[in-house]
């Protein structure tokens, strides 16, 4: 991507990829209608989105507000193809008897859930909504704020991401204590996507350290998306009468990856000095990634490897 000064070139130029991804994955989607394809297409829906919520001043409101409205209708039926993707996969790891005992069940619920995912594709093919969605979110009216849309990308970054950054410390801690609820976890994984996104937006003006950051935070979210697969399949297999053996693995799993994650959480940002590191290193290195010689974090460091744990 060529370097651009301004944050309203720099969210243009996000949306134009961004909108070119989404309808190569809508039409992968529709095609191949495997498990990989909708993953795929969940993803970019959510980097789509973060970028219209990130710089929600360089765009007209009104368009915002349809596509993202379009959005969250297609994203919630693909999630429903995905939790049976998801629950077929795991059962399977975990019981292998009662996925027999389940699969064609789960392969019909799975298929009725994919036929009104693929309708939803088919009519924002067929309404040409990519150029639709192109020419509505030009700037056509003067810009709602433009102080924002003519800042310095550097600057614009530095002033977003340490008040997430302090966000995300402040909800994970919460979320890593030991009486927290699943839908707190729920909640945090969820703020923590958006927050990662929108890390990996501006990461190209940033040193090598934000890869190590990145690696951090998607170690801690692999854990999450565990946990809530485990949700997941409990919810969809207890309509199904499933084996109390089942039941027993769920939970012990579920449990598992919930100690993981406190675990994880307390090795990397529950240190509140490595937390002030991490939002300093933010809001002081936009735009200085030559000149980044020596980490400035004090839990993560770019010539040390990390963990096994910290990888995965």
């Amino acid at each position: 991507m060529p370097e651009v000064t301004e944050t309203q070139q720099f969210a243009i130029q996000h949306v134009d990829r961004l909108l070119g991804q989404l309808a190569f994955q809508v039409k992968n989607a529709m095609q191949s209608k495997d498990a990989e394809a909708i993953h795929d297409l969940r993803v970019v829906i959510r980097r789509f989105t973060q970028v219209l919520s990130t710089f929600e001043p360089c765009f007209p409101a009104k368009p915002v507000k349809r596509v993202r409205r379009r959005l969250r209708r297609i994203m919630k039926l693909a999630g429903n193809v995905r939790n049976y993707d998801v629950a077929m996969n795991l059962v399977a790891r975990l019981d292998p008897a009662e996925a027999d005992r389940l699969e064609s069940v789960m392969q019909g619920d799975r298929k009725e859930a994919s036929r009104g995912l693929i309708d939803a594709l088919a009519r924002w093919v067929d309404r040409s909504s990519s150029l639709k969605w192109r020419v509505g979110l030009e700037v056509k009216d003067p810009m709602k704020d433009q102080v924002f849309c003519r800042s310095s990308i550097e600057k614009t970054a530095r002033r977003t991401l340490s008040p997430m950054a302090k966000d995300f410390v402040a909800q994970g801690t919460g979320a890593a204590r030991a009486g927290a609820s699943m839908d707190e976890l729920h909640r945090f994984r969820i703020s923590g996507k958006r927050f990662r996104y929108t890390l990996e937006l501006f990461a190209p003006l940033y040193g090598p350290m934000m890869n190590a950051w990145l690696e951090q935070i998607r170690a801690i979210q692999t854990i999450l998306g565990d946990v809530n697969d485990c949700e997941t399949v409990c919810s969809i297999t207890s309509g199904h009468d499933c084996s109390p053996e089942l039941q027993a693995a769920l939970k012990k799993r579920l449990a598992k990856k919930a100690g993981e994650f406190r675990r994880q959480w307390s090795e990397v940002f529950a240190d509140p000095e490595t937390a002030r590191r991490f939002r300093n290193y933010l809001r002081c290195f936009a735009g200085r990634r030559n000149t980044e010689k020596k980490p400035v974090t004090g839990g993560v460091s770019q010539r040390t490897p990390l963990t096994k744990t910290q990888a995965a």
